[in-house]
């Protein structure tokens, strides 16, 4: 779903897999009842591995989801995009000091 949809908020009535749209639903219910201190399935580690995922808990609702989630998106790639940026940088960087200490060394070497 997160490979299709960019994201893993399934609707709760998720036509192409209601089971999975209802387990993510149950999950959210579970981690609510496990934070009110109520006896619940979820554990911290369970919490840790739908995170690692991208799990949303509080997905966007109501008349506005779809405007709140291509937002949210948005957001999503713009991270991305600064995380490429930075890499590109990094590398570029390490070129150029590579091939300033390379030409150094040259100099060296050669006596010029």
């Amino acid at each position: 779903y997160k490979e299709a949809n960019g994201h893993c908020n399934v609707p709760k009535r998720y036509a192409d897999n209601p089971a999975l749209g209802t387990w993510v639903s149950n999950q959210r219910s579970l981690r609510r009842i496990m934070l009110e201190g109520k006896p619940s399935h979820m554990t911290p580690d369970r919490i840790q591995l739908l995170e690692d995922l991208g799990f949303d808990w509080h997905p966007p609702a109501g008349p506005n989801a779809k405007q709140e989630e291509q937002w949210r998106q948005r957001c999503r790639e713009l991270e991305a995009y600064k995380a490429g940026e930075q890499i590109i940088c990094r590398l570029l960087l390490k070129f150029l000091l590579n091939r300033n200490l390379s030409t150094q060394q040259c100099a060296l070497v050669g006596g010029s």
